[in-house]
């Protein structure tokens, strides 16, 4: 008789949100750096880049949310529980 695996403890909302939150932040860099408008007209072909514009500032952000999530996670700030 095969044993079987043990069944997978489930993740609370409070250990989710963290990983949630750092893949929001990754994201938000990735689409800041990515371009956003390749366009082919018979005036040729250009392309508009995440960085264009206000794309500094939510690179900006998305590294700081990453940041305060990757720190969190690594347990280097004080956590504080729900009464």
């Amino acid at each position: 008789m095969a044993n079987k695996p043990a069944a997978p403890i489930p993740m609370s909302t409070e250990e989710l949100a963290p990983w949630g939150v750092l893949a929001a932040g990754l994201l938000i860099m990735l689409g800041s750096i990515l371009p956003w408008a390749p366009a082919n007209t018979i005036f040729g072909s250009f392309s508009v880049a995440g960085t264009a514009g206000d794309g500094k500032i939510t690179l900006a952000c998305g590294l700081l949310i990453a940041t305060l999530a990757g720190i969190y996670l690594t347990g280097n700030v004080a956590r504080k529980t729900a009464r």
